[in-house]
């Protein structure tokens, strides 16, 4: 028993049963869960991501769209005026109505604070639309001088404000359309009247004769823009700026003013020097990453880091050849979108440990329901080993754990069985053990007296062997003569047999000759019938000739009442009949060779008959001869074994007497071999009782005791 318990002891590391559940369970849950939740996590920031591009796409679009708008508006406003004044529509001479004609434009196109036409001698129609809403005129009086004043609800003018020089000459609009001739954008500047920050929209108008009569302009305000852009909403803390190719800030959503106030003057800020910490340090990346603002082509997508967190900034240039010329900027913190995924990766979390302790609990309860009866069969398995073999498990709802209580109820009563069998065998070999020491002790006396009784047969044997000596010499000289008479039978029944045989294949060659000839008489009847019908076709060829030549016949005699024009049909006529003549005459010859086939034929086919007779005739006389050969051979063959019997009987007797000389000497040896082996018997059956003592002492001592069962 303890070398059993040594052999299956295990060795290495040792663990439960229940651990190795628990932690498989446990592995693959937190495995499950944690690879949902990342993949998760990371299928809502790549979503976030692309939804992120899209808003700031979205963005982009808008602004370059409404700006386009403002922009096309502020030239096509320039466009009407032109055109206005080219259909007489307008009379510069007429400077109120002129004004009245832009304070109409001003409330159509909110967008635009003012309108201007400027002539080459200086002067200007000038109508403006202040930021209180209220509208003003300041028009050229007299040559520098102009005069503003208030406008009512009609356009028509009002108080007077003031009077300034004003020369449209010195002007940037004026210069860069007088230089350019056609639509152009000057940069941005302060606007005169209104005093804030703008750009103008020009157009020159130029007479048949090519000389410029006016340049008319919009004036489009920075706030404008600005004012759009608040409109817009990015995300949480996202924002668009517009700036310009020297990195000057135009515009931006975040409400912050573009310029600022030095010496009474407005000036226009540089966006690294925005009061809002996104968009300074979003244009100083700008600046580091690009070197040249200007070289801007195309839209780019970037990102960068402010104190640790990712911004995401999409640039995009916005210009045209009349001389715009702005980068369109969109940041949008990666925090505006993440926060919403990141509370919800931290729920995902606290529900995935959640998950991981209700799951430990389900694997704790799952494992001890597992091993519970496990445990119970490890507890009866080690009572059987003691020997206590009436061990009950009790059942269980798990199939595989039920059939292995099965199992371990039918080993237990297996084992038991097996005891109580062991016990039987033990008790009948017990038994066995004392009828072979009766046994032995018998045979030890039967072996003494065989040991006298094979000393006197000793004697008697060396009697015998001289009797048998002198019948062997007899025997052995008749043999040899039974022996050669039986050989002359032999050889002459070999040679009977031998002619049988050639009679027999003579007999089998006649056969094939006389199938042979009958096969040839068949042939030769199908090759007549062949001839009959080649003499069948050779009278249908016969009548396909005659009425061929009876139709040239007809042909000839058509041909003829044809005249001239019928003399080619006559040529074919003639040799169609000498094709005719042709077919008939070789027809009369094959019908000549057929009939000289048929009559070969029949010949072969009787004379073939009378071969086929002959052989049959002649099949018949070999059999004879070869039934009489049989005869003779079977009386010699009859006798042959009749001699060998003799010759065998005698030599048997040689052989017998030989054998019992050789047999009666041998017994007179072993007679002696005997004596001596019965003495041996005698000593190992006194040894063999000796040991049955023993092994009944032993078998006594192993007998299991029924109570230990």
């Amino acid at each position: 028993m303890a070398s059993s318990k040594s052999a299956i002891a295990p060795t290495g590391i040792k663990f439960r049963l229940r651990t190795a559940l628990v932690a498989t369970f446990i592995g693959q849950i937190v495995a499950a869960v944690g690879l949902v939740g990342y993949l998760s996590f990371r299928n809502g920031q790549e979503a976030v991501n692309k939804l992120a591009s899209q808003v700031r796409l979205e963005v982009m679009s808008r602004t370059r769209g409404v700006m386009e708008q403002y922009f096309q508006a502020a030239h096509d406003l320039t466009r009407t005026n032109v055109n206005a004044l080219r259909l007489k529509k307008i009379d510069l001479q007429d400077r109120e109505a002129v004004e009245r004609y832009f304070f109409y434009q001003l409330q159509t196109f909110p967008l635009n604070n003012e309108i201007l036409v400027g002539m080459p001698d200086g002067s200007i129609i000038f109508a403006a639309k202040r930021p209180d809403g209220s509208f003003i005129a300041n028009t050229t009086s007299t040559f520098p001088k102009r005069e503003m004043y208030e406008l009512d609800s009609q356009g028509r003018r009002g108080k007077l404000i003031t009077v300034t020089n004003y020369d449209s000459r010195t002007r940037p609009w004026y210069k860069l359309a007088a230089e350019k001739r056609g639509q152009v954008w000057t940069g941005i500047y302060q606007l005169t009247t209104l005093r804030i920050l703008g750009m103008t929209a020009a157009e020159p108008y130029y007479d048949e004769e090519g000389k410029l009569v006016a340049i008319f302009t919009t004036q489009f305000p920075l706030r404008a823009m600005s004012d759009f852009l608040k409109t817009l909403k990015v995300s949480a803390t996202g924002q668009v700026f517009v700036i310009d190719g020297e990195g000057m800030l135009a515009a931006s959503s975040t409400g912050e003013s573009a310029f600022i106030e030095v010496s009474g003057e407005q000036k226009q800020i540089e966006a690294v020097d925005s009061k809002n910490p996104l968009t300074s340090k979003t244009a100083k990346y700008l600046e580091q990453y690009f070197q040249d603002l200007s070289q801007v082509k195309q839209l780019q997508e970037l990102s960068f880091d402010i104190d640790g967190k990712r911004q995401y900034v999409l640039i995009q240039p916005y210009s045209d050849p009349k001389g715009l010329n702005f980068l369109v900027v969109v940041v949008v913190p990666e925090a505006d979108f993440m926060e919403q995924i990141n509370a919800h990766t931290r729920t995902t979390i606290w529900l995935c440990l959640l998950a991981l302790v209700v799951a430990i609990a389900i694997a704790t309860i799952a494992a001890s329901w597992i091993t519970r009866p496990l445990n119970q069969i490890a507890t009866a398995s080690v009572e059987i080993a003691s020997g206590n073999y009436d061990q009950k498990v009790p059942s269980s709802q798990i199939f595989e754990i039920q059939r292995l209580a099965n199992s371990f109820k039918a080993m237990s009563e297996q084992l038991k069985n097996s005891f109580d069998k062991l016990n039987e065998v033990i008790s009948q070999a017990n038994q066995v053990g004392i009828k072979v020491t009766s046994s032995t002790m018998e045979i030890a006396t039967a072996g003494k007296q065989l040991e006298a009784t094979v000393v006197q047969q000793a004697a008697s044997t060396n009697k015998v062997k001289v009797t048998a000596t002198s019948i062997a010499s007899t025997s052995g000289e008749l043999a040899k003569a039974a022996q050669s008479i039986a050989q002359t039978a032999t050889v002459t029944a070999a040679q009977a047999s031998h002619s049988q045989v050639n009679l027999m294949e003579m007999a089998t060659e006649m056969d094939r000759l006389a199938s042979a000839t009958m096969l040839m008489s068949l042939r030769l009847g199908k090759m007549n019938e062949k001839a009959n019908n080649i003499n069948s076709v050779v009278a249908n060829i016969i009548q396909v000739a005659d009425r061929t030549n009876l139709l040239s016949l007809n042909a000839a005699i058509e041909a003829e009442k044809a005249g001239d024009s019928g003399g080619g049909f006559a040529i074919v006529a003639r040799e169609v009949r000498w094709l005719a003549d042709k077919a008939t005459l070789a027809a009369s010859e094959i019908e000549e060779m057929v009939k000289e086939i048929q009559s070969s034929t029949a010949t072969g086919v009787m004379e073939m008959d009378k071969l086929s007779q002959e052989v049959s005739n002649y099949v018949e006389r070999v059999r004879q001869v070869s039934e009489q050969m049989n005869s003779v051979m079977i009386q010699v063959q009859n006798i042959t074994p009749e001699f060998e019997q003799v010759s065998q009987k005698m030599e048997g007797q040689f052989e017998g007497a030989s054998q019992i000389s050789s047999a009666i000497s041998q017994l007179s040896e072993v007679s002696v071999q005997t004596v001596a082996s019965l003495q041996q018997t005698n000593q190992v059956l006194d040894q063999l009782n000796d040991t049955v003592q023993v092994l009944q002492g032993i078998i006594s001592s192993s007998v299991v005791p029924r109570s230990d069962l």
